[in-house]
């Protein structure tokens, strides 16, 4: 058998490791003082519903500058969506059984369906060899009627905008730098979770914008926690559209139970194209399932 012994004396403090524990309280202090001046908006909404545009939005208008990285990656991402939007058009017409009206467009379906992309690096200038293709085609009768019938195949809603006549020409010249409406109409699929900081009435505005696809939505768990307001967004002319990724489903986000406890607000976006689906205020449409609907700006 063994016995212990204790000295009976106490843990020695320091000076320093006073000095240390007072840095920490003083660390605590400030972390919660800055979390109660925080206001954390989380952003919620189905793929395309406007999310990401809402926080381009916000950091214009709040004057949180794009770096010059940022601007060249937008450059970039609108030779994207102007090249592969076009062909989810085209591809959308195989199945709509629609084809080009002219024989002159069939040379440029096979370069922009059946040829890859060309990519474009920093600095680069879009390819002139696309101008004609691309503007011939997106002008093309039975292209046009595919556009018409978008909602069946989820198409990219700014093609209109970047297929605009003096927008599309502005996009290839030499000297191409994105403005403020090129980066807020420049659409790419949100992976993972971003976020935005600004200074709004003395208050930090956190805003999160987190992925809408359903693929996402298990990384948004841990953004509810701290959450200040929860901001729904939909699209007001998305309201016949099927999802990008999910032809047949249902947005199911209010089946999480951390919704339950913050009430959120709906905020409906996109009502400068929405004259296409009601082209009056107040006129009443009936769908194809039975539905009587009507749109009033309130």
């Amino acid at each position: 058998m063994g016995a212990c012994l204790s000295s009976g004396g106490g843990v020695e403090v320091t000076e320093h490791d006073k000095a240390l524990h007072r840095a920490a309280e003083k660390e605590l202090r400030e972390a919660k003082a800055k979390m109660a001046a925080q206001v954390k908006v989380l952003l919620l909404g189905s793929g395309d519903s406007g999310k990401s545009t809402i926080l381009k939005q916000m950091r214009l208008i709040h004057k949180v500058p794009f770096s010059s990285q940022e601007i060249e990656s937008y450059r970039q991402l609108v030779w994207d969506n102007i090249t592969r939007g076009l062909k989810t058009l085209l591809e959308a017409m195989e199945e709509m059984e629609l084809k080009v009206s002219s024989e002159a467009n069939l040379a440029h379906y096979s370069l922009i369906q059946e040829s890859p992309i060309q990519d474009i690096h920093d600095g680069e200038d879009f390819p002139m060899t696309y101008y004609e293709p691309l503007k011939a085609l997106w002008e093309d009768e039975n292209v046009q009627k595919a556009w018409e019938r978008g909602n069946e195949a989820a198409l990219p809603e700014n093609l209109a905008y970047f297929f605009h006549p003096t927008t599309l020409s502005r996009l290839f010249e030499p000297t191409y730098r994105p403005i403020d409406q090129d980066i807020i109409h420049a659409r790419a699929r949100t992976i993972g979770i971003t976020e935005t900081t600004f200074t709004l009435r003395e208050h930090e505005m956190l805003m999160v914008d987190v992925g809408g696809q359903k693929s996402e939505r298990r990384k948004w768990i841990h953004c509810f926690q701290d959450v200040t307001s929860i901001l729904f967004l939909v699209s007001l002319s998305g309201y016949d559209q099927c999802l990008v990724e999910d032809r047949d489903a249902v947005c199911d986000f209010f089946s999480f139970p951390f919704l339950l406890r913050r009430v959120p607000a709906l905020f409906l976006c996109f009502r400068d194209i929405t004259h296409a689906v009601f082209p009056e205020p107040n006129a009443r449409r009936n769908d194809n399932m039975g539905l009587d609907m009507s749109f009033s700006v309130v």
